[in-house]
């Protein structure tokens, strides 16, 4: 593995698309030093880094600056889409695209929308995944009564369409998953006190 300035084929790989578009290991072959980032002020960044050498407490702060100064401003549709995400963590059983999206004061297509654009699924099947994390650590804990019960307790209407969604989600039924969890359990050796 040759080394370029410090930078090994691995680092120069992992530059690929960050620095300059198309440079990556061809720019530090032909260079033997990677590209400056962020223009005039890279180099600046690069000269004070030189000047504080030996200082990584100067250097933590001197990046920090560089980064600080290039953070995109705040975006208000990210910060709905992570409110709406936080308030599913809490939300009761029931609880419907629709109503979430009437609560932030947008359409339902909407907020379809920016979770697809920012999450890269669709509000529902965030939902979803959240009431089957929830069923599922109710169920490894032993706190799941009975599958019709926690179904109910989870806003499903029937036991078949929370057993069909679970097992699409986690890969078992609940009872499944349930001796899975007991099984594990038993051969879990338990931890000393104070550990």
């Amino acid at each position: 593995m040759e080394e370029y300035d410090g930078l090994n084929d691995r680092a120069a790989d992992s530059t690929r698309g960050i620095l300059k578009p198309g440079l990556g290991r061809f720019h530090f072959s032909l260079t033997r030093r990677a590209p400056a980032a962020g223009g005039a002020a890279g180099e600046r960044l690069e000269r004070a880094l030189a000047e504080r050498a030996g200082d990584p407490t100067a250097h933590v702060r001197a990046v920090e600056g560089f980064l600080r100064e290039r953070l995109p401003a705040p975006d208000p549709r990210y910060e709905l889409v992570a409110s709406v995400a936080a308030e599913m963590l809490t939300a009761p059983p029931g609880t419907t695209v629709a109503k979430l999206a009437e609560r932030h004061a947008v359409s339902q297509r909407t907020l379809q929308r920016l979770f697809r654009d920012y999450v890269g699924v669709g509000p529902k099947w965030v939902l979803k995944r959240y009431r089957m994390h929830e069923a599922a650590e109710r169920i490894a804990a032993g706190e799941a009564a009975s599958g019709a019960e926690l179904a109910f307790e989870l806003g499903y209407a029937d036991q078949s369409h929370f057993i069909g969604d679970f097992r699409s989600q986690i890969g078992l039924s609940p009872g499944e998953y349930a001796r899975a969890c007991a099984e594990a359990s038993a051969h879990r050796e338990p931890v000393p006190a104070g550990r």
